[in-house]
């Protein structure tokens, strides 16, 4: 065969392969001008390609055989058939990845977004997912603004919206019903558990059995499974499921109703017992990688996972603190904790957190104590402020311990010094009143009348024990104290019908309450701090913080925090252990500003009195004459309070701790707690009313029945009155043991 021959043959060949490029076939299936742009690049090169071919064909078409054309012609069809399969490429993965069927899937689409809370390993493809329901929308896009049929539709209520906004509605409900909801209920629940585990370790188990109380409600209720509670649990099937649903009767089944919801409890207890508590568990990993997955976009518009978790715990937070203001805390400590684990950014309420469960505020008490000491009692037992009605009321306020703590979390450990400066200034007022009364000249002339009265029973008991008669067991006389009360109300009253004695015991009484409340503020500090160390996590070592760091040679600013970690947890350690003996503080300052001497007396006899007279104060010899007509008074007052807390009357009260705590921090103060001691008041006061509670009880016994009534009535009165107050100053006494103890050096 010739030369042209051969060539005009393949040109023939080659020729009939390039009009396969411009072909139907060849230029795409989707077509558009995108297709035709490839199209014709790919014709050009072609043309390139034929023309170099054609060109070395002419000058070595003498020394080139029929056979190596031919194997260029093929190696130039197959390159050509290449670079068709890479025109196409793009059209074939579009139509290899087009997603539209999942239109006609869209009913169980529930269950599509219920795979990502069951297996961890779908989570990654959550955002794909949402890519691909973007495909239908192209389908149904032909109907442009057709009406959808009910067919096409779920809810009648999208009746007048097209088949696209039907589609989107549907898909995005059925997301938030299948996916977000039960992820967000699930998230706050491991919350919850968590946070209740802190406090009582049994308290996840009571909440499961709670969740299977509930009763049939409905056919199927879903419920959150918490993953057991100790490492002695955490063997656990990695297929078990975040949301486990278990079925119940419907209220109309009712012949196995009972049957049926004791098995649902029995399945949620199992379930609680066979969950583990471990953190790389997929149970516990789906939370946390569904809220770190980036905003995705879907259907126009950025859907972000952690957006819902958050907006959904933000709202529930809030709803429930609004409906039990109490439960501040807890969602506050709830929402710290979501922010910790799952990275979760919880919007602030802005609720007040001075609520129900924290009482009164301890700074809004100190802005104006002088009121609170004097309408509120305090119990040195019970560390408690109770407040005294001034009128019949069927409430009234307490102020506990757990009340300042609460204070102190919210304004921090700097209100102490504030608060401590405020009782001082009132205390500074009260006790110049005290002093005053002290230097009034009545008073003086009454209490030196008892002093030369004691001095000379403290020289009788000296002379008999010289003479070597028997001890006399020396105590002053109830009698005296009497006599003395009765003295005082000759000097007249106020308008109101008290009487100067009665003034001089509140005074007292309010010096003790604010020194009650002193006390209660340094244990509501230590409480903060024991609560704050529960957090704490143990020391793996003796040494501290900033030394370890120092010694890895990290940053100097993880050095300065480290530091700062060390005082922190010294001054929360410090606090628990003892903290600060605000009393001593206040016997220091009063001292210094009296002028006494702590060591002035420090011996159990009535030579104190003598020492305190040397000094420029000589009227404070007679201050602990003064007590045994006070407690009478006091004790009588506490009875009436006593009586009228059963009948529901104003100025009505149990205890009233804050008189002894005053007479004791006088005592201490003026360092005459020993001559006090000395008097034996509490035990002469005791046989005082023995005394006359059997004398009556005798008197009792002589009467006939044929005498008067009335006597009889009287006589049981007076046993009623005495036994009362011998009760009344035996509890007095040994409350007065307890609070000296406060004021001891």
């Amino acid at each position: 065969m010739s030369e042209s021959g051969i060539m005009s043959n393949t040109d023939s060949k080659s020729g009939s392969d390039w009009e396969g490029i411009g072909d139907s076939s060849f230029s795409g299936r989707g077509g558009g001008g995108a297709t035709i742009h490839r199209v014709i690049a790919a014709r050009i090169l072609s043309d390139i390609l034929l023309r170099r071919i054609d060109e070395e064909d002419e000058s070595q078409s003498r020394n080139t055989t029929n056979d190596a054309l031919v194997t260029k012609k093929i190696h130039l069809r197959n390159s050509l058939s290449k670079l068709k399969t890479l025109v196409e490429l793009p059209d074939a993965m579009k139509e290899a990845c087009d997603c539209s069927f999942l239109y006609c899937c869209r009913d169980i689409f529930p269950h599509f977004f219920g795979l990502f809370l069951d297996d961890v390993s779908l989570c990654q493809y959550f955002p794909a997912f949402c890519l691909a329901l973007h495909d239908p929308l192209h389908v149904v896009s032909i109907s442009g603004k057709r009406k959808a049929t009910p067919s096409q539709l779920k809810d009648a209520a999208t009746h007048s919206k097209s088949i696209a906004e039907a589609f989107i509605d549907q898909t995005l409900k059925d997301l938030q019903d299948s996916l977000v909801g039960p992820l967000c209920a699930a998230v706050e629940t491991r919350v919850r558990l968590d946070v209740q585990e802190t406090l009582n370790p049994m308290a996840q188990y009571e909440t499961l059995s709670g969740l299977a109380s509930l009763g049939a409600t409905s056919t199927t209720q879903q419920v959150i499974i918490n993953q057991g509670t100790y490492q002695n649990q955490l063997a656990q099937s990695s297929s078990t499921p975040l949301i486990q649903t278990f079925p119940y009767y419907s209220p109309s089944s009712s012949t196995s109703s009972s049957a049926n919801s004791a098995a649902a409890a029995a399945a949620v207890a199992s379930a609680a017992v066979s969950l583990g508590r471990d953190a790389n568990s997929d149970n516990e990993r789906i939370p946390l990688i569904l809220c770190a997955l980036n905003p995705v976009r879907l259907f126009g518009e950025f859907f972000s996972i952690r957006t819902k978790v958050e907006q959904y715990l933000s709202s529930t937070f809030y709803n429930l603190t609004t409906v039990n203001l109490s439960d501040w805390r807890t969602y506050n400590e709830m929402a710290s904790l979501a922010a910790q684990k799952y990275g979760l950014l919880i919007e602030d309420n802005h609720l007040p957190i001075q609520t129900l469960n924290q009482g009164l505020d301890v700074l809004e008490v100190a802005k104006n104590l002088n009121a609170f000491v004097g309408q509120y009692a305090y119990c040195i037992n019970s560390q408690l402020f109770v407040e005294i009605p001034r009128k019949s009321s069927k409430n009234v306020n307490a102020m506990a311990v757990q009340h300042f703590a609460n204070s102190i979390r919210t304004h921090g450990t700097g209100i102490l010094e504030t608060t401590v400066n405020l009782a001082y200034n009132l205390l500074t007022v009260k006790m110049g009143l005290f002093v005053q009364f002290l230097q009034d000249e009545h008073i003086k002339n009454f209490l030196s009348k008892e002093y030369r009265f004691w001095k000379g029973e403290r020289q009788k008991r000296a002379s008999t024990q010289q003479h070597g008669q028997q001890h006399l067991n020396l105590s002053y006389p109830y009698e005296r104290a009497e006599e003395l009360l009765t003295n005082m109300k000759r000097l007249g009253g106020l308008a109101s019908g008290e009487t100067f004695m009665d003034k001089f015991r509140l005074l007292i009484i309010d010096i003790g309450n604010v020194l009650g409340f002193v006390r209660m503020l340094r244990s509501g500090s230590q409480r903060f701090c024991s609560e704050s160390n529960k957090f704490v996590p143990a020391a793996e070592s003796d040494q501290p913080f900033a030394a370890q760091v120092t010694s890895a040679n990290l940053s100097l600013p993880s050095q300065s925090a480290s530091a700062s970690l060390d005082r922190t947890l010294d001054n929360l350690s410090l606090n628990v252990a003892e903290g600060t003996d605000f009393f001593q503080l206040l016997l220091a300052v009063f001292r210094s500003t009296l002028g006494i001497d702590k060591k002035s007396t420090t011996t159990n006899d009535a030579n104190s009195a003598d020492r305190v007279s040397s000094q420029n104060l000589q009227y404070i010899r007679m201050f602990p004459l003064f007590i045994p007509a006070l407690t009478i008074t006091f004790t009588e007052n506490l009875i009436q309070q006593k009586e009228s807390l059963s009948k529901s009357k104003s100025n009505s009260a149990f205890c009233n701790d804050g008189f002894i705590m005053g007479v004791s921090f006088a005592l201490a103060l003026l360092n005459l707690t020993n001559a006090f001691r000395s008097l034996n008041w509490f035990e002469s006061a005791r046989m005082h009313a023995i005394k006359i509670i059997r004398d009556t009880e005798d008197e009792q016994g002589r009467l006939n029945k044929k005498q008067e009534t009335e006597k009889a009535n009287m006589l049981q009165i007076t046993l009623r009155k005495w036994s009362m107050m011998r009760d009344e100053q035996q509890l007095l006494s040994y409350t007065f043991d307890g609070a000296r103890v406060f004021f001891k050096e």
